[in-house]
């Protein structure tokens, strides 16, 4: 056994929504209890399944996390979506900073540490790091090419102010998250909780930063690798991107955003050059653009989008 008196007060919460992934959570656990950083911290894993079936997994790896000044803690949320899940990870974090990491990917080594010098570096009350996708064997070329991806990628291996920023990698001052409830419930069935989470700390002047050197690995599974998921999962986002322009913005900007995006399709349509390059590729990002206009038009018409 291994001495607990060093586990208090930690200075970052490392915090993990998870829901029927057992495996894949085990993996991202074991990456995060092997952070190289002088920090402490404490990992929190919140289930949001009332079967309750990745506790077994979480509490193996809890002797090992003491021995190297780790408390790993589990917590079942049993009000199912993701704001909920997000929201009782906020409440449960006991760190003065919180770190957000999806249930399916592995962090580098220096992934904490990188995120905290950049935090420390701006004084930053957000700091988003870098998700590099690791695809299964004979996964899609095309959809390799395709924006689902091609953004992860930062310009620069230098930090730079950003305006927005995803739970996926994130680390976020918790003294910043002034608003109650943190995560939105209205979007918890269709995501972008974390996007509108990302507006209010733009329009509240909150700093916010890219990481480029802070990075997890994600693992593309050959389900994802299929058109009609990601067009589905596009529609989505244009009800959630209604839910959130009407929230913070009103029906004009709505109505303007609609216009944006439609000009995005159109710089799609007349991109000849990627035409001639990439051409399924170029047809597929003219499709979600498509499918984000469709969710977008079904939000404002009152359709009500199931979701996860």
């Amino acid at each position: 056994m291994c001495s607990t008196s060093d586990l208090n007060a930690p200075l970052v919460s490392i915090v993990v929504c998870t829901f029927r992934r057992p495996r894949q959570i085990g993996e991202c656990l074991d990456s995060l209890v092997a952070q190289e950083t002088p920090r402490s911290y404490e990992i929190v894993v919140v289930e949001n399944d009332v079967s309750q079936e990745s506790r077994s997994v979480v509490e193996s790896r809890v002797e090992s996390a003491q021995c190297r000044g780790v408390e790993v803690r589990y917590v079942c949320e049993p009000k199912r979506g993701l704001a909920p899940a997000r929201n009782r990870c906020v409440a449960e974090a006991r760190g003065e900073f919180i770190a957000f990491l999806d249930d399916d990917e592995t962090a580098q080594p220096d992934w904490l540490e990188q995120l905290m010098r950049v935090q420390n570096q701006f004084d930053a009350d957000a700091v988003y790091g870098v998700v590099e996708p690791i695809f299964a064997e004979n996964f899609p070329e095309y959809l390799k090419r395709t924006q689902l991806y091609s953004y992860l990628a930062p310009p620069t291996k230098e930090p730079y102010p950003t305006e927005d920023f995803c739970t996926n990698t994130v680390l976020l001052r918790k003294s910043a998250l002034d608003r109650t409830p943190v995560f939105d419930d209205r979007f918890s069935r269709i995501g972008l909780e974390d996007t509108d989470l990302a507006v209010y700390f733009l329009m509240n002047a909150r700093k916010t930063y890219r990481a480029p050197l802070a990075i997890v690995r994600e693992f593309q599974p050959l389900s994802r690798g299929r058109w009609f998921y990601h067009f589905e999962r596009w529609m989505r986002c244009g009800v959630g991107l209604g839910i959130l322009g009407r929230k913070n913005f009103g029906r004009i900007a709505g109505a303007q955003f609609l216009l944006k995006r439609c000009a995005r399709l159109w710089r799609f349509v007349f991109d000849f050059s990627r035409w001639c390059r990439e051409c399924r590729a170029n047809l597929a990002d003219i499709s979600f653009e498509i499918a984000i206009q469709i969710g977008f038009v079904l939000y404002f018409l009152g359709i009500r989008w199931k979701g996860y």
